[in-house]
Parts: structure tokens; C-alpha cells; sequence
């Protein structure tokens, strides 16, 4: 039976988060969702509030998504009475058992976080990654996995969402029924498969006044230690001592001039500050994508990925770039037969700068990634597979 009524529950969505995963990809399956005919609330945390969007789905912030008001929250459900509800879960929604038990609703868990093993975190504590960056991803780690597992074997769960094998495989280890799991990748836009103008890779390369003959490595995202760049700087002087022509563009997102100079300073000290270039700010999608047009090889060095497949691999591989990135989530089945390096450990300074100096030709490796993106799924048919889960479920 079609599902024409949806309630999405999604913590802390809003404008500026629905640009990052793991709310994107709630944003673009919710439009998506509505252009098929259905009906869409979205829940998040907040001020009791209630917004509709352009998009034509209503956004309703409500206290009732904390533990202790889950009465108020079975209560809206249940005023609300869609036909299904779409729940971005983490282990410590085990909390809401009560409230899938009494709204009783065919419901689909979708797993959007990655689910990382006590090594995993100690070896970010050990990289120095911050408390502050790690505090989410340990809370999630505390609880039980029997508990987890408990929450999503519940009747009311038809089915269970993630975005990569790993995070699949890793419930399946946990005692969830694979007939319960589905793979619902990340999808892509349209305009990311498109081709940049020469006019404006020419543009950008000319911002960066790069010597002729230069290898340009990108990084892009956050400064953020748990994406690996801190890891990427030290092993910089390496690469320049393998490959004299090597430059590194970091592209910081929402980074000061003061943050942007910090990370110059510190690649100076190592004699190598004429081969990185910091551009900070939050920058057009236009700009960002002629820079990764203009690289040679995209580096995305990630301790942890705070999402389970980060969309930046999959913008830089559908412009046909080999992606230099570690054994994390499901990035290693984005870049496994040779479509890109993984590295088992950023922290390996050597391992890091071994990969990038020596990664295959471009042209062999631009061939194996096009024959990839060629059939991967884009957005609308990434929803087509999830209305197919909501439209079977009862």
C-alpha cells in the first residue's frame, strides 16, 4: 500500500545542517518524497515551533524529542498518525523503545552514523583528536550492542537503512536479520556529474599562482582533527621530499584568516610553507567544484568520519579523481579495485606520503572511476529505492 502520510525524525535539522551529511541525505530523499505525492513532516529538536518549507514539507521543532517527554512525543505522533515513520537512529535510541512500542507505526531505522569499536575511538585519542569531536561518537559506543539490536529487532522496525556495507555487515555481526538490512547509498546531484568550464578551472588554478608543472593535492572540509588534517600537514615535508612539484590546496570550511594562517604557519616550520595554499570561508558549490577540477588527486585523510560515507568522496569521484583516503566506514567499497588508495592508518606519516607520491597514472585511474560513477545513483534514484521500502511496509 503507498505510503501518503511520512513522519521524518531527524535531530538538529535546519537550513545550514541540510548543506552537511547525514542531513543532506534526509533533505534531498524528503523532497524527493513530496514530489512523489506524500505528505512529509519532519521532527527535530527545539523550541515548540512549526515552519513550512519551500520545499513543500513541514519542519516541527518540539521539546518532545527529549527522553523525558517521549509521552508527549508518542502523543504527537500519534495526532499526527502518518502512515510511516522515517527515524535517523543511533545506538542511543534505544531510549525511545518505549515509544516505538506505543505508537506502534511500521517504522524504518535509518543508520546514518558510523558504528566504530572501542580501537577505533582509542586510536583517535591517541592522533590527539579532542574530546569535543569525539564526545558523540563515545556516547553512541557506550551503550550495549545487544541493547541496539533489541531496539531495531522490534516488530514496529520493518526495516533497517544504512548507507554502506560496512555499517551493514557490522549489524549483521551485531544480531540483527540481514532479511531486516538494506543499502540506501548517498546519492549524487546532477550537477555533479556535469564537466566545470575550462574558463573556470583556469580561474582557479591561476588563484593559487601555482608553478608550472605543479601535482596539486586537495583537502577539503573542516580543520577539524578527526578528518585527518593535522596528519596530512606532518606528512607533507615527506611528500615534497618524494615529489618536489607537490602542493597542497586546503580547501577550510568556515575557517577565519586567522585559523587559515595558523595552518600555513605550521607547514612553514617544516620549510615547506611555499607548497601549501589555505583558502578559508564557506565557498559557492561552483568554486569548490572547479577546484576539485583543477587537483590532481583529492586526499581525505579521515582518523574518524563523523558520517558514514562522506560526501566529499563521492563529489571528487564523480569528476573522475583518484581519492586518497583510509580505512574508515564505507569509504574502502567507494574506492575498492583500484579506483582510489586507501591507507590503513593517516597517522602513519610515511604510509600517507607513500600514497599520494606514488598513486597509479591518472588516466588508469580515471577510467576505473568513470566506469563507477557511471552507474552509481543519483538522488532520484536513491529515493525510488527508499519509496519502494516505505510502499512495501505494513
Amino acid at each position: 500500500m503507498p505510503t501518503t502520510s511520512l513522519a521524518m525524525i531527524v535531530y538538529d535539522f535546519n537550513r545550514r545542517n541540510c548543506l552537511l551529511q547525514p542531513w543532506r541525505y534526509h533533505y534531498e530523499l524528503a523532497r524527493r518524497f513530496v514530489a512523489a505525492g506524500c505528505c512529509v513532516t519532519i521532527l527535530t529538536n527545539g523550541q515548540d515551533s512549526s515552519e513550512d518549507w519551500p520545499e513543500s514539507f513541514r519542519v516541527v521543532r518540539t521539546n518532545a524529542l527529549a527522553v523525558v517527554k517521549q509521552s508527549e512525543l508518542t502523543g504527537l505522533l500519534n495526532f499526527l498518525s502518518p502512515d510511516a515513520i522515517w527515524w535517523s537512529m543511533t545506538p542511543r535510541s534505544v531510549a525511545f523503545l518505549p515509544t516505538v512500542r506505543a505508537v506502534a507505526k511500521p517504522t524504518i531505522a535509518v543508520i546514518t552514523c558510523p558504528l566504530y569499536s572501542w580501537g577505533h575511538l582509542f586510536k583517535a585519542f591517541s592522533a590527539h583528536v579532542p574530546y569535543s569531536e569525539l564526545k558523540t561518537l563515545l556516547l553512541q559506543r557506550m551503550i550495549p550492542p545487544k541493547f541496539f539490536v533489541q531496539m531495531l529487532s522490534h516488530p514496529s522496525i520493518c526495516a533497517v537503512v544504512t548507507q554502506s556495507r560496512a555499517n551493514a555487515m557490522a549489524l549483521d555481526r551485531a544480531g540483527v536479520a540481514p532479511k531486516r538490512l538494506h543499502v540506501l547509498p548517498v546519492g549524487l546531484d546532477r550537477e555533479d556529474r556535469e564537466d566545470v568550464s575550462q574558463e573556470s578551472v583556469e580561474n582557479a588554478r591561476a588563484r593559487l599562482s601555482l608553478p608550472e608543472e605543479s601535482t596539486l593535492y586537495l583537502y577539503l572540509g573542516s580543520l577539524y582533527a578527526i578528518r585527518g588534517l593535522p596528519a596530512l600537514l606532518r606528512a607533507l615535508p615527506l611528500l615534497v621530499q618524494k615529489k618536489a612539484n607537490a602542493h597542497l590546496l586546503v580547501l577550510a570550511r568556515d575557517a577565519d584568516d586567522d585559523a587559515a594562517r595558523r595552518v600555513v604557519d605550521s607547514c612553514g616550520r617544516f620549510g615547506v610553507g611555499d607548497h601549501i595554499h589555505v583558502i578559508g570561508g564557506r565557498l559557492e558549490r561552483r568554486t569548490i567544484r572547479a577546484f576539485i577540477r583543477t587537483a590532481d588527486v583529492v586526499v581525505l585523510p579521515f582518523i574518524l568520519a563523523p558520517s558514514d560515507v562522506p560526501i566529499a568522496v563521492l563529489e571528487a569521484m564523480a569528476m573522475g579523481k583518484p581519492v586518497v583516503s583510509t580505512t574508515v566506514d564505507g569509504i574502502p567499497e567507494l574506492l575498492e579495485n583500484g579506483r582510489g588508495v586507501v591507507v590503513e592508518n593517516a597517522l602513519n606519516t610515511e604510509s600517507l606520503a607513500n600514497a599520494l607520491a606514488s598513486l597509479p597514472g591518472y588516466s588508469v585511474q580515471s577510467d576505473k572511476i568513470s566506469r563507477f560513477m557511471s552507474t552509481y545513483p543519483d538522488w532520484d534514484q536513491v529515493s525510488q529505492q527508499a519509496l519502494g521500502y516505505l510502499n512495501g511496509l505494513g
